[in-house]
């Protein structure tokens, strides 16, 4: 038997998916062409069409088809993969579809090891984490019901 809460529960879950866009923007490299080995600059930026205002996003950016990630900077290390913590990205305000959030750190680095003939995929960014409430929810859509009203009536009569 399902529930409300379940419902809630599959919602919540799913509302990355459902509602986030997540772009990789800002790649820069010295050539033409990205050859292996070579140094690629990037950010991501994330947009938010839902109901919900996310705060605590911590993000999953992996390196694909060989290619290793790491976050520009002296003592950085190259890795298959690296997670930001909690709070290093801005808030995603609720309804803001509009309004794309760019990641404000230092930018990642990622290098291919292997050489390819035709696209594929280097980076993904993905949603490792996330906090909510239900202020803007609960608060913001709270709206007049003019079908919904109290009256009386009575005959009246003349005196």
């Amino acid at each position: 038997m399902t529930t409300v809460l379940d419902d809630i529960n599959d919602a919540v879950k799913d509302y990355p998916t459902n509602y986030l866009t997540i772009e990789i923007i800002d790649v820069n490299w010295p050539g033409v062409a990205i050859n292996d080995g070579e140094e690629v600059e990037f950010r991501f930026q994330v947009t938010n069409r839902g109901p919900l205002t996310m705060t605590d996003l911590s993000f999953k950016v992996e390196g694909r088809n060989g290619t290793e990630i790491k976050v520009s900077g002296a003592a950085a290390q190259w890795e298959d993969w690296h997670e930001t913590r909690p709070g290093w990205f801005p808030d995603l305000n609720a309804h803001a579809g509009t309004t794309p959030v760019t990641w404000t750190g230092d930018p990642f680095l990622f290098r291919a090891t292997n050489a390819f003939t035709t696209p594929r995929e280097l980076v993904r960014v993905s949603v490792a984490g996330w906090q909510t409430t239900w202020d803007h929810m609960l608060t913001n859509h709270t709206e007049a019901d003019p079908d919904l009203r109290g009256s009386y009536s009575s005959a009246v009569a003349v005196q």
